[in-house]
């Protein structure tokens, strides 16, 4: 594996790691909010797609 292989790999790694740190805050902040958590779930809910699977 060439240098700028391994340099691809990091830098999509630390985008990958931002955006799931990003997501997992921004999560945590809407649970603060009980009315705002309740509405994402429903929302949630109601867009979920069927897998047929259960």
């Amino acid at each position: 594996m060439s240098l700028i292989d391994t340099v691809r790999l990091a830098a999509e790694a630390l985008r990958r790691e931002r955006f799931a740190r990003r997501a997992v805050g921004e999560l945590a902040a809407l649970r603060e909010d009980a009315a705002a958590w309740e509405d994402y779930l429903g929302e949630a809910e109601s867009s979920a797609v069927g897998d047929g699977v259960g």
